[in-house]
């Protein structure tokens, strides 16, 4: 962040603080319901197929498979993104609470 900006946010941190505490808290709330949603369709997967390394290794050659294996993937990496968003709200708002 240049060092004017942050200038601006001091000055004002009154005005500022508890807006970005309000954005952050939710966008979080977002992210949290975009998780159980996912979390719920990995599930589905997990209940049909079992464990996705377990899948993966016997992923045969045939296109349900591997539409499945695709889809899964997402979703798993979806959850990893969300997961380190959240983690970082959280650290931008300890952040914020501390410092401004």
């Amino acid at each position: 962040m240049s060092s004017s900006l942050l200038a601006v946010i001091k000055k004002n941190k009154d005005l500022i603080r508890p807006a970005l505490i309000d954005f952050l808290r939710k966008r979080k709330a977002e992210l949290l319901r975009e998780l159980r949603d996912i979390e719920a369709k990995i599930r589905e997967y997990e209940d049909k197929w079992g464990d996705f390394e377990e899948f993966e290794k016997k992923l045969s050659e045939g296109f349900e498979s591997h539409e499945t294996w695709f889809e899964w993937k997402a979703l798993l990496r979806l959850h990893k993104e969300i997961s380190e968003e959240i983690e970082n709200i959280d650290r931008a708002l300890e952040e914020i609470i501390r410092e401004l």
